[in-house]
């Protein structure tokens, strides 16, 4: 957990998730598993096709995005909602990790060892950073 102006705060926190670690590794397990909810998922998609809309309409306008290398140059691709929802489907899931890594126990253990033994896990690197942090 990052340290920031709030200093000695991280250490409270990290107490308090170690006190509740039985109760909150079935939880962090279960959001690395299924990242989040329909609603929450949908809500962000909604959001990522409303901003591209009005990026297409400012387009349209005649409004310049800062994407293309210069005049007369085709844009640069932008995000399409399904990869900004992706995003966040897959940073959700990695902060499940960041979680386990403070109150992991057992079962945390043998899930982030099958995810950091898999070359095409995408969140490997996250895994691998994850299991020596795992609490004795």
């Amino acid at each position: 957990m990052a340290t920031d102006c709030h200093s000695g705060d991280d250490l409270s926190l990290r107490q308090q998730l170690l006190a509740n670690r039985v109760a909150l590794e079935p939880l962090f397990l279960a959001a690395l598993e299924r990242g989040p909810g329909d609603p929450l998922r949908k809500h962000v998609r909604g959001m990522a096709e409303s901003r591209d809309a009005e990026i297409e309409a400012f387009v349209r306008s005649g409004g310049r995005t800062g994407t293309r290398a210069s005049p007369g140059q085709p844009q640069e691709p932008r995000a399409t909602p399904e990869l900004v929802e992706a995003d966040f489907v897959l940073a959700y899931r990695s902060r499940a990790i960041t979680g386990l890594a403070v109150v992991g126990g057992i079962a945390a253990k043998v899930r982030l060892r099958a995810i950091a033994a898999d070359p095409k896990d995408p969140l490997r690197s996250s895994a691998e950073w994850a299991l020596p942090q795992l609490p004795p």
